[in-house]
């Protein structure tokens, strides 16, 4: 499976998680709940699957600085916002149990 492959399928799952459809996530939308499934996404697949922000860029239709942003940000909410803690530590354990982790 090529790495382009293995990052939509980790970005299903990781949209399935927050309710979303893989669309949804991956649009340009700056809604509340959007921004911070995509930061777990960008989280996710960095810590992951290793890619460099260009990468993700290139995964995300986003420039690289956007997701070095967004990686900063899920950081710093998994340190201050335990609504989004819960649902990464969620994320991380249902990945687990598929065996993507």
């Amino acid at each position: 499976m090529s790495t382009g492959e293995e990052a939509h399928r980790l970005i299903k799952l990781v949209a399935k998680h927050f309710r979303m459809t893989d669309r949804e996530l991956m649009a340009k939308c700056r809604d509340h709940r959007t921004i911070r499934a995509r930061a777990a996404a960008v989280k996710i697949l960095r810590d992951v699957m290793l890619l460099s922000y260009p990468k993700l860029g290139l995964v995300f239709q986003q420039n690289h600085a956007t997701c070095l942003n967004s990686y900063r940000n899920a950081k710093n909410w998994l340190e201050t916002d335990r609504f989004f803690r819960r649902h990464y530590l969620e994320l991380e354990e249902d990945l687990r149990k598929q065996g993507e982790l």
